[in-house]
């Protein structure tokens, strides 16, 4: 309605133009008609003062003034007529002139309205096309973000870094540690500020993980590779690496008290059955390993109570529950008792200090001489049975004993590597200390970190 309007008035003003050019014409006429009037007037009176002939006949004047005159009246009587004409015919040609372009202007506008609309409404379009397709890569930008905000999420929990760490059960299901706090620690007191050459793909932070991840859950030196983004090649190197740094700095966690430290944190049944002179429990664990090629070390290592080749480790427990002793490993085919008397265990002995052991362990004379006392569950001979105080003397000391199998299966089902059938390529490594036995001695110096599961009364 509004373009309308405009139009209608923009006409009017055409129009109202056209008029007073007509108006102007016709006064202009107008004022030429009096001027040719006067212009006559003044020419016949000149005529009449002096083109007189002095001589001339005067009768005759009267009549050729006349027809003077009637000349010059009809001379200006033709030229007003023909400037009327004219003027006439410039006010019609320019009549005719505007109307024609008036119209023809007005068309144009009508045309250029029609494809200005035209052009507006296919602007609208595009702009709403536009529009619609901004909503739409809004909306995919915000999925996007969105996703890219849980996809930083997960990558950070992939991640290995102390943050990712903090979590208790996580801290406590790759490494075994009994949280945070403590990892860190360990952390600091191990690797933090060791100096490696070589690979530095990996901060120290995530070395140290590695090699809590393959004690803790065993994994294969491949899985290690892809979880770390390494080879194989270079994880298997890193664990050897750092089990030799972990070994010399958490062999010192593996402790054995002194009479005092023993007598103020013995537990109350100890003290009840045996007093405060126990100073360790020990007993022997096997771990399965790959047959070996070579016969000798075939036979070196076939246990006939296990019917597999095993390597023996003897292990020593103070009554508070924690490892005080942790031997090298030996052949499966050895004895008990050879492992107990050169293991080095019988030198810690001081006089009048007690050891517990299982039956087996016919080890009483070596320990008589160091001046200590073994005490084992007495077995009867032939068909006599126990009196009545040895079975119960046999009782209490299993009762106790069994403190140390809870230990080693705790042990095993915490680092799971001690689970499995080891490859014979965890024993290359130094001459003075094979591999297999550096991991077994830092498994039990983190297990001295963790709560203790012997019950203090």
């Amino acid at each position: 309605m509004d373009d309308c309007n405009k139009q209608e008035v923009a006409t009017e003003k055409e129009e109202s133009q056209w008029v007073s050019t007509e108006l102007e014409m016709l006064t202009k006429f107008k004022e030429e008609t009096l001027q040719l009037r006067e212009m006559l007037q003044e020419k016949s009176y000149n005529n009449f003062q002096f083109d007189i002939d002095p001589e001339a006949d005067l009768t005759t004047l009267p009549l050729k003034l006349d027809c003077e005159v009637y000349n010059e009246a009809t001379k200006a009587t033709q030229l007003i007529i023909e400037e009327n004409l004219k003027l006439k015919e410039t006010v019609l040609a320019a009549y005719l002139k505007i109307k024609p372009i008036m119209y023809h202007d007005s068309q144009e506008e009508d045309d250029e309205n029609y494809e200005s609309q035209s052009s507006v409404i296919k602007v609208n379009k595009q702009i709403e096309a536009i529009t619609n397709a901004c909503y739409q890569l809004f909306y995919e930008i915000e999925r996007l973000q969105k996703e890219n905000t849980m996809a930083s999420n997960q990558l950070k929990r992939l991640q290995i870094t102390p943050e990712t760490f903090q979590e208790e059960k996580k801290v406590e299901y790759y490494t075994g540690l009994p949280g945070y706090n403590m990892m860190m620690i360990i952390y600091r007191y191990t690797i933090a500020n060791v100096t490696y050459h070589g690979n530095n793909s990996l901060t120290s932070f995530q070395k140290f993980i590695l090699v809590l991840m393959k004690l803790r859950l065993n994994l294969s030196g491949e899985d290690l590779a892809y979880r770390f983004g390494v080879k194989a090649a270079t994880s298997a190197r890193i664990v050897s690496e750092m089990l030799n740094t972990f070994y010399i700095k958490l062999k010192p966690l593996i402790i054995w008290p002194n009479k005092d430290q023993r007598t103020r944190t013995m537990p109350i049944r100890f003290k009840q059955y045996f007093g405060s002179d126990i100073v360790v429990i020990i007993d022997c664990f096997e771990i399965f390993i790959e047959r070996p090629s070579n016969l000798l070390a075939r036979a070196k290592t076939w246990s006939p109570y296990k019917m597999h080749n095993t390597i023996k480790y003897l292990i020593g427990v103070t009554p508070q529950g924690t490892i005080s002793f942790i031997s090298q490993g030996w052949g499966g085919r050895v004895s008990d008792k050879h492992i107990t008397e050169n293991c080095g265990i019988l030198d810690q002995l001081s006089p009048g200090d007690i050891i517990l052991a299982d039956r087996r362990f016919n080890i009483a004379e070596s320990v008589s001489s160091k001046g200590a006392l073994l005490i084992t569950p007495n077995s009867a001979k032939g068909n006599n049975q126990l009196p009545a105080f040895d079975i119960e003397r046999a009782r209490k000391i299993a009762h106790i004993t069994i403190q140390v199998e809870r230990i080693i299966d705790f042990i095993r089902l915490k680092y799971k590597i001690l689970q499995s059938t080891l490859k014979l390529s965890t024993f290359q490594d130094h001459k003075e200390m094979l591999s297999i036995d550096k991991i077994v001695t830092v498994c039990c110096a983190l297990f001295n970190l963790c709560p203790c599961i012997v019950p203090i009364n």
